[in-house]
C-alpha cells in the first residue's frame, strides 16, 4: 500500500464498479469516487427476473447497498445522475456531467472503468416501439413489472433462449402469459450442447411455452388485436381485450405473433466507447483488454466487469464472459490494485446455473463445439443418472456429460441438467481450476447419502467411462 494518499475514481456503480470503490476505499487512505450515471448502485441483476415473476415482491430486496448507505459505511464518495463523457488518460481529468446537465472536471491518480455491458439488439424495425423492453437495470426490471400489472397482457414473446430468455419466459408465464419463445440460433443456451438441451426444451414445453428456433426476427409493428398466431402455426384464441395484443411479431419462416409485451434478451456487448475514445486497448469482442492485475494500456486506469476481458482458465487465453460473479472478483482486484496492492486474476471458466421452471441446468468450461475450436482432440461421455437412490422420495433424472481431451485425459467442460445440477457442477469447476484430468474426477470421494445422492454418484459415473475411452480401468 502506498504510503500517499491517492484520488480514486471508478466509473459505474454496479457489480464490479461498487465492489472495486468498496476494496480501494477500506484502508481509509485514499479519497474514491464513484460516478454513476444512473440512481441505483449495488443491485442486484441477477434477481430481475425473479421480481418480474413476483417471487421477490419488494424491488428493494435486490438493492445490496443505497448510495447514502455506502458512503456512510464504505467511506465512497457516491455521486449517482452523474455521467462521465470522457476520459484524458494523458492529463488524468474526468469529464463529467452532473445532474443539471453542466459539465465538470474530476481529476484522478488512479481510475477504474466499470462500464458493464449494453444489451444487443438486432437491427430491425420496431424495437422501440411502447411495449418492448430489454432487462439489463433496476429501472427495466420495474418498467416491465409495471407494464404485466397495468396492461396485463395475455401473451409474450421472448427474444432471444439464452440463460436471460429463458429466466424470461418463466418469469412472463409466472405472471400469466401465454409465452412465445424465438431464437434465431438452432438451439437453446449458447453454452448447452445440443444432446443436453432435450431435456431443457421438453420442461419449456411441458409449460405451454411455444418454442421456435431457427427463426430470425423480422420486425416489429403495432398490432390490431388480431387472434395470435404461434411460431408453430397453431392459431389461439382471440384476446378479449385488444390491450392484450399491441404488437405484432414477424418472423422469418414463421407466421406473425401478436403479444402485449416482448422482451429482447438477445445478448450483451461491452459498453467500451468511452474507453475506445480515451485511446485504450480493446480486445476480444471489444472488451477492454486488461492484464491478470485488471490494469489497461494506459497507466494508472484499470477495468474490471462486463466491459472487461477475462482470463480463460481452461484454454489459457483471453476470453469475454459476462457474468455477475466474474465482475465481483474482477472488481475486487481492480479496487485493491488500484489502491496499490498486488492482486491477481486467475481467470474463469464461464461456470453458468439457471433454474428453467422445475428443472437446473449447470454448465462450466468448454463445451464439444469450444473445445474442438480450441484445439483439443473432444472426447464426450454422457450418462442419464438418478439424482438420489432411487428407493429415495424424490429421486428424479439427473443428466451429466463431460468434455475432455483425449490426448491428455485433461477434464475440459460439464454440462448437468436436473435436480442440484448446480452444487453438484461445483465440483467439476474446481476440478477444471486445478486442470484436473478425468483420473483425478475418478478418485474423488463425493457424498453419498440417499436424500442426496445415489451409492454411485452420476458424476462419478461419467467420469469412469471417460476414462475407459481414454484407455483406462
Amino acid at each position: 500500500m502506498p504510503e500517499q494518499s491517492l484520488n480514486i475514481a471508478v466509473i459505474g456503480g454496479t457489480a464490479a464498479g461498487s465492489t472495486a470503490a468498496a476494496r480501494a476505499a477500506r484502508s481509509g487512505a485514499h479519497r474514491v469516487t464513484l460516478f454513476e450515471k444512473g440512481s441505483h448502485i449495488s443491485v442486484g441483476a441477477c434477481g430481475l427476473p425473479y421480481y418480474i415473476s413476483s417471487a421477490i415482491p419488494e424491488v428493494e430486496s435486490l438493492i445490496a447497498s443505497t448510495p447514502e448507505q455506502f458512503r456512510a459505511s464504505r467511506r465512497v464518495d457516491v455521486r449517482t445522475l452523474h455521467e462521465v463523457t470522457a476520459i484524458d488518460v494523458r492529463n488524468q481529468v474526468l469529464s463529467v456531467k452532473d445532474p443539471t446537465g453542466e459539465e465538470v472536471t474530476h481529476p484522478y491518480d488512479r481510475l477504474v472503468i466499470a462500464t458493464g455491458a449494453v444489451a444487443t439488439v438486432p437491427p430491425v424495425t420496431g424495437v422501440d416501439l411502447p411495449g418492448v423492453f430489454r432487462l439489463r437495470t433496476l429501472e427495466d426490471g420495474i418498467a416491465i413489472r409495471e407494464w404485466l400489472r397495468a396492461r396485463k397482457p395475455r401473451r409474450a414473446a421472448v427474444i432471444g433462449a439464452g440463460v436471460i430468455g429463458l429466466e424470461m419466459a418463466e418469469a412472463l408465464a409466472s405472471a400469466g402469459c401465454e409465452v412465445f419463445l424465438v431464437e434465431r440460433l438452432p438451439g437453446l443456451l449458447e453454452r448447452l450442447d445440443p444432446d443436453m438441451a432435450g431435456d431443457v426444451m421438453h420442461e419449456l414445453e411441458r409449460n405451454q411455452v411455444k418454442v421456435a428456433l431457427s427463426t430470425p426476427l423480422q420486425s416489429v409493428s403495432a398490432g390490431s388485436g388480431d387472434p395470435a398466431g404461434a411460431p408453430t402455426g397453431v392459431r389461439a384464441a382471440a384476446p378479449s381485450d385488444a390491450r392484450a395484443a399491441d404488437l405484432t411479431v414477424e418472423l422469418l419462416g414463421a407466421p406473425p405473433v401478436e403479444v402485449g409485451i416482448m422482451v429482447m434478451a438477445t445478448g450483451v456487448r461491452p459498453n467500451t466507447e468511452l474507453a475506445a475514445q480515451a485511446g485504450i486497448d480493446l480486445g476480444v469482442r471489444r472488451a477492454i483488454k486488461v492484464s491478470e492485475r485488471m490494469e489497461t494500456s494506459a497507466p494508472g486506469v484499470y477495468a474490471a466487469g462486463d466491459c472487461a476481458e477475462t482470463f480463460n482458465a481452461v484454454t489459457g487465453s483471453p476470453d469475454y464472459i459476462p457474468l455477475g460473479s466474474t465482475a465481483n472478483k474482477q472488481g475486487r482486484i481492480a479496487g485493491e490494485n488500484a489502491a496499490g496492492g498486488r492482486l491477481v486474476y486467475r481467470g474463469a471458466v464461464g461456470t453458468v446455473a439457471l433454474k428453467v421452471f422445475g428443472l437446473e441446468v449447470a454448465t462450466a468450461g468448454l463445451g464439444e463445439r469450444q473445445a474442438a475450436e480450441a484445439g483439443f482432440t473432444v472426447g464426450t461421455t454422457r450418462i442419464d443418472g438418478r439424482s438420489r437412490a432411487s428407493y429415495y422420495p424424490g429421486a428424479a433424472k439427473l443428466s451429466v456429460k463431460l468434455v475432455f481431451d483425449r490426448a491428455s485425459g485433461r477434464l475440459l467442460g460439464a454440462q448437468i441438467v436436473g435436480d442440484n445440477a448446480a452444487k453438484r457442477l461445483d465440483v467439476v469447476v474446481a476440478a477444471l481450476h486445478m486442470k484436473a484430468g478425468v483420473r483425478d474426477l475418478v478418485d474423488m470421494d463425493l457424498t453419498y447419502s440417499p436424500p442426496f445422492a445415489p451409492v454411485w454418484e452420476t458424476l462419478l459415473i461419467a467420469a469412469h467411462e471417460s476414462l475407459k475411452k481414454l484407455g483406462g480401468h
